[in-house]
């Protein structure tokens, strides 16, 4: 689970533009989805876009108050919501390296924190190649992965999430692949 994140606009005392020392903040916790689309989540794609315009365009706003704002970008974590995903070649992180990257952001004033950082570069590297090229790596590296999930691994999780839904009286909404 993400945690969640208010942001609250208050004036600066009359006199006082910039704090005494620079202060870095950690944004959300964002998505490597929200630099490099994936084939078949659309519209999480879009969700982690918005996250990282968001956390850029509020770093910009805050900078002249010396307040760094930072986004963790990992690539798929290593949760029962990625079970039975082959997200390959990008690798699950866990929990505990999300968790680093979020204490780095607090010591350093770096805009966006990729987790594991090499995929930082890769996505930096995908801007920079025609498009017909990254096509055929994708199709050679079969992108398309996350829309055939291994549905055996993804029972304890489809499961728990129609148990909550029948708990609290939703409906049951299935993730995407697990149709």
């Amino acid at each position: 689970m993400q945690p969640r994140i208010q942001l609250r606009h208050r004036r600066c005392p009359p006199g006082r533009r910039r704090l005494h020392r620079p202060v870095t903040t950690p944004g959300p916790v964002a998505s490597l989805a929200g630099k490099f689309p994936i084939k078949g989540l659309a519209v999480y794609n879009a969700t982690k876009y918005a996250v990282v315009g968001l956390t850029s365009a509020t770093r910009l706003e805050m900078r002249p108050h010396g307040i760094a704002v930072s986004a963790v970008l990992p690539s798929a974590v290593d949760t029962q919501l990625s079970s039975g995903l082959t997200m390959a070649p990008l690798p699950k992180v866990p929990p505990t390296a999300i968790a680093a990257a979020v204490l780095k952001a607090l010591t350093h004033r770096t805009a966006e924190i990729p987790v594991p950082g090499y995929v930082g570069a890769l996505t930096t590297l995908s801007a920079f190649t025609p498009e017909p090229v990254l096509n055929t790596v994708r199709r050679l590296l079969r992108d398309d992965r996350a829309l055939r999930p291994d549905h055996e691994a993804r029972a304890a999780y489809t499961r728990r999430l129609a148990d909550d839904a029948t708990e609290h009286g939703t409906r049951r909404t299935v993730p995407v692949g697990d149709e």
